[in-house]
């Protein structure tokens, strides 16, 4: 099972209401990156649900293996790491 532990820097992670969001770490934390927002991961579970706002849990996590998947155009040429099943 994939877990918040498994996610590593420049995975990218589709949230439930469809915002597409990067790791990335700063300063010694993992925090995902998206258009104009970010989020740090103390919000959310080991199971990658985010507490009391199902909008935010994150239901795919795409990894990348080429430089071009690193842009937000092509992060669905990585590899599919994770799919929640029950969304």
């Amino acid at each position: 099972m994939f877990t918040l532990k498994d996610l590593k820097p420049n995975d990218w992670c589709v949230q439930a209401d469809g915002d597409v969001m990067r790791t990335v770490r700063l300063n010694g934390l993992l925090v995902l990156v998206g258009k104009g927002q970010y989020c740090d991961l103390n919000g959310f579970h080991d199971d990658l649900t985010y507490q009391d706002i199902p909008r935010l849990s994150i239901d795919r996590v795409y990894r990348p293996r080429a430089f071009h998947q690193l842009l937000r155009t092509d992060y669905k040429d990585g590899e599919l790491m994770f799919e929640r099943k029950d969304s």
